[in-house]
């Protein structure tokens, strides 16, 4: 799931996959609001997000903080995504 080390040593994600597989849906959305309030939220880091969120969606499919975080997870995919620019029909 969210299995990153940084430089700086084990991060959130890296606790929320315990927490994931001790079967703590609670901690572990909380861990995954933690990851995504890094300072540097990279490429990595969401994807890994993405797949705890997965795995929780499948687990636990209606409960309100896992749609809250998968919630939160798109919009900070919306936000890393560059703004797309029109094409040029000049020749």
């Amino acid at each position: 799931m969210l299995n990153s080390q940084s430089r700086e040593g084990p991060t959130p994600a890296t606790a929320a996959n315990g927490a994931a597989a001790s079967g703590a849906p609670d901690d572990t959305v909380a861990l995954g609001h933690q990851a995504l309030d890094s300072a540097r939220v990279v490429d990595s880091v969401r994807h890994r997000a993405g797949d705890l969120t997965s795995f929780l969606n499948r687990r636990y499919p209606r409960q309100t903080a896992v749609e809250g975080l998968r919630e939160r997870l798109a919009a900070a995919d919306a936000a890393a995504r560059p703004a797309l620019r029109p094409i040029s029909t000049r020749a």
